[in-house]
């Protein structure tokens, strides 16, 4: 935005203002203190380091039960195969209501 003003002694000078004129300023955000900051990396790690434990365990878990199944029923790798695959799903299931849960930020169950 130019502004012609007039100076001191009658000289007319251009200013430049930084503010353009379609500027609409931010609404008022609070930054967060060092605890709160500690407390939202502190939980972001931990899911970090916690998801994919439940991706992998849930696969194993599932394939393991396949396994003794396959033994007992003598089915061959089908029924490993199958549990392995439901228990993919139930982790990857497991890994979104633990997002969805995190991105709400209070913890409640989201409908």
């Amino acid at each position: 935005m130019i502004d012609r003003r007039v100076g001191s002694g009658g000289s007319n000078r251009i200013v430049c203002s930084a503010t353009p004129l379609n500027h609409k300023p931010k609404p008022f955000e609070p930054t967060p203190t060092g605890a709160q900051k500690v407390v939202r990396y502190s939980r972001q790690a931990a899911l970090g380091m916690e998801l994919p434990f439940t991706m992998v365990g849930t696969v194993v878990f599932g394939g393991f039960i396949g396994y003794l199944l396959d033994k007992w029923l003598h089915t061959g790798p089908w029924l490993m195969a199958v549990f392995g695959a439901m228990g993919f799903v139930g982790g990857v299931r497991e890994v979104i209501r633990r997002l969805s849960i995190e991105e709400n930020g209070n913890g409640a169950k989201s409908d």
